[in-house]
């Protein structure tokens, strides 16, 4: 019979042992997928994430370039500002010049100003003042129409009153004309004097001119 030491393994035991082996296989990438995923999900929580150091490569690119860009920044604003102060030191006794000059005008024109309103004042005085004699005026020139409509009604009276006279001194002139041709010299002289007398009165009221 032969028999089995130690050191020599039995067909069951070598079974068991590939068996294992087997088993640790193909559970290696199931540990290894749960570690990733744990690791990962620790990252994530500390806030690093895929592509971190891509983005904090380009981050700190930019912050090179824009401290560069802040260097010459300040650089340019401090020639400006030396430059504004050198301005404001050789324009200081101009600008105190153009500011009293300024402060002149200001007061010429508040004054011209004042002159202005009291002008003003002086023409809404007058104003008034014409204003009053302009509704005087209008009074008096209805007062005149008034006056001028009572001529032009007396003018028309006395103007047919004058055709009605001239009218009868014709018919007296004519009637003595013919009812008294045969009458003695004293008669007629006395008759031309009538006749003279009626053609003067005629006379005078044909050279008045009434419009």
């Amino acid at each position: 019979m032969t028999s089995w030491n130690g050191g020599s393994s039995s067909p069951a035991g070598t079974s068991t042992r590939s068996g294992a082996r087997m088993q640790t296989k193909d559970l290696r990438p199931q540990v290894t997928e749960i570690l990733s995923k744990t690791a990962n999900g620790c990252l994530q929580e500390l806030g690093y994430f895929p592509g971190l150091l891509q983005q904090y490569k380009a981050a700190e690119a930019r912050a090179r370039e824009w401290q560069g860009e802040n260097i010459k920044l300040f650089a340019d604003n401090r020639k400006l500002s030396i430059a504004l102060k050198d301005t404001q030191a050789l324009l200081k006794p101009e600008a105190k010049q153009a500011m009293l000059a300024l402060q002149e005008q200001l007061h010429c024109a508040q004054l011209e100003l004042q002159r202005a309103h009291s002008e003003v004042g002086a023409l809404m005085n007058e104003r008034t003042v014409l204003q009053s004699r302009i509704a005087a005026m209008e009074t008096d020139r209805q007062a005149f129409m008034l006056q001028y409509e009572n001529l032009r009604r007396s003018y028309a009276n006395a103007f047919d009153e004058l055709q009605i006279i001239r009218g009868r001194a014709r018919a007296m002139q004519q009637a003595s004309t013919s009812s008294h041709q045969g009458q003695p010299i004293v008669a007629q002289t006395r008759r031309s004097s009538s006749e003279q007398f009626h053609a003067s009165i005629l006379c005078f009221y044909s050279d008045c001119s009434f419009e």
